[in-house]
This record gives structure tokens, C-alpha cells and sequence, in this order.
């Protein structure tokens, strides 16, 4: 009788683990680097494009880098990131919310001499592509130009002897819709 030789296969068992399962990312985008272990070589791949990925193969242990750009809309999103490596698939489920937008102005009052001038109001905003309009209520402040961060106001020379207000009116809306409307008083 014959006798047969056994021989054993010495093949790893392929794994591939991501360094999250779920991300939560913020309204104003981030980047973040995710560890890829592997034993096997993989591709990353997402599937929204406001979610981009940098160096997304790799062979066995790595890293890739996830962007999410900034979320310019009222809703949360999702996207889902799927690492595949061989027979292996590792996922990332990607939440983020949306961006809160501010408009703000520094000062809530300018005062102005007697004579004529031409001033500049400055304002802050933490959202990007606002459009800014602004109007006065008095016909002796215009506004020449609102744009950039300013709005240029020109100022007619006071000649009641009183005191007068004007108030100028910032209007926006955040990308979601929202007005946003702050308020200035030029004092001449």
C-alpha cells in the first residue's frame, strides 16, 4: 500500500481593518487621514463628490487622506467611503452637518462730524459666496458700492444744525436660505 504525503498551504488569511467606522465632519469642511491595515493591496473609493480622495491605493499598511468640502446646503449629508482589497471590504459612513453662517458688524454706531464724508463699514462673515445688499433710510447717506467684507457710504454735508441718524441695513442669506440682516446707525 502506497502512503500519501499530506502538504499544508501556508496562505495568510487576507484582512483589511480602516482606522473609523463612521465620521462625523463639520459644516466647514476638514481633512482627515484614515490607516488602512491590510495584508492585501486596496483602492479607496467614495461615493458623493463632496468628498474627495488623496492617495487612495495602497499596498498593505497605509493611510489615505478624506476632504470634505464645506457644506454649502441647509441639510446634513452622507457619503459612504468603501475600501476594497481582494475578496476584503471595509466601509466608512461620513456625516456631516451643515455649515452655520454668521454675518456680523464690528460697530453698531459711526459718528460723524458736520461736514461731508465718505466712510467705510466693514463686516464679518464666516460663509463663503454670500451676496451683501445694503440700503440706507435716509437719502443723505448712499451707499456707493457693498462687495469684499465693505460697504462705502457717502455722506452728505449736515446743514440743519440738528442732529440726524441714518440707519444702513445689511441683508444677506446663509446658503440655506436664512436671512441674516444686521443694522448700523451713522450718527451726523
Amino acid at each position: 500500500a502506497g502512503l500519501l504525503s499530506s502538504g499544508c498551504l501556508n496562505e495568510e488569511i487576507p484582512f483589511l481593518e480602516l482606522g473609523y467606522e463612521k465620521l462625523d465632519i463639520p459644516g466647514k469642511g476638514e481633512k482627515i487621514v484614515i490607516d488602512v491595515k491590510s495584508n492585501v493591496d486596496w483602492t479607496a473609493s467614495v461615493d458623493q463628490n463632496w468628498c474627495l480622495i488623496e492617495n487612495g491605493t495602497g499596498h498593505y499598511k497605509g493611510e489615505f487622506a478624506l476632504t470634505a468640502t464645506e457644506n454649502t446646503t441647509a441639510m446634513t449629508r452622507i457619503a459612504h467611503v468603501t475600501v476594497k482589497g481582494g475578496s476584503q471590504i471595509a466601509t466608512i459612513e461620513v456625516t456631516q452637518a451643515p455649515y452655520n453662517f454668521t454675518f456680523d458688524l464690528p460697530l453698531s454706531e459711526y459718528h460723524i462730524g458736520y461736514e461731508s464724508a465718505s466712510i467705510s463699514i466693514p463686516y464679518l462673515t464666516t460663509g463663503k459666496g454670500l451676496k451683501v445688499e445694503c440700503n440706507a433710510n435716509a437719502s443723505w447717506a448712499r451707499i456707493t458700492s457693498a462687495g469684499d467684507g465693505a460697504a462705502s457710504v457717502s455722506i452728505e454735508q449736515n446743514t440743519t444744525g440738528s442732529t440726524r441718524t441714518a440707519v444702513i441695513a445689511f441683508n444677506t442669506k446663509g446658503h440655506d436660505g436664512t436671512p441674516l440682516i444686521s443694522k448700523v446707525s451713522i450718527i451726523h
